[in-house]
């Protein structure tokens, strides 16, 4: 509690910026947790939860929701972001998106920036600096994210961050 209040109140010189993310990410993974915890008690179904900062849990309710692996039609394709590796899977329909629209505009863009990933609303810097697609929302539930997958676009999860980039590569008429 003592290290919150010293960081909330910028009395850490050189470290503050770092103990604020990292604040900002358990603060965000425990608000992700209570309901996600308060669903699984009430038995509704996964797509009426939260996406949780840990990227091992949204997988596991990605394949509830998608039934995988016997689907074999939902793709989830795991990755690195950038040069300092932060873990992500990508997630798509195979056949409603266009390979090279998903290679160019998401994987390779994210796969190779530069510098420090985890920052200050890390997924506003990548949507502004990093992702050359026009067409990208932000997703905090498994509902919009299915939303966007459903229609051939496609979502990236970062593990750490409590929501998803969703980026249009359908590859069919629409």
């Amino acid at each position: 509690e003592k290290t919150r209040q010293a960081v909330r109140e910028g009395d850490l010189a050189g470290r503050s910026d770092g103990f604020r993310a990292e604040l900002a990410a358990l603060e965000r993974q425990w608000a992700a947790l209570s309901p996600l915890v308060f669903a699984y008690e009430q038995g509704l179904e996964a797509d009426e939860g939260i996406l949780n900062t840990s990227l091992d849990e949204n997988r596991r309710r990605l394949e509830i929701i998608y039934r995988l692996p016997r689907n074999k039609d939902v793709v989830v394709r795991e990755f690195e972001v950038g040069d300092h590796g932060a873990a992500a899977v990508a997630v798509y329909i195979e056949g409603l998106v266009d390979g090279a629209k998903l290679d160019r505009f998401v994987l390779e863009p994210l796969m190779t920036v530069r510098g420090r990933v985890y920052a200050e609303d890390m997924v506003e810097r990548l949507i502004k600096t990093v992702i050359p697609n026009g067409q990208v929302s932000r997703a905090t539930d498994f509902k919009s994210l299915q939303e966007g997958v459903n229609v051939g676009d496609t979502a990236v999860i970062i593990d750490g961050i409590g929501e998803a980039i969703i980026i249009e590569t359908k590859g069919w008429e629409h």
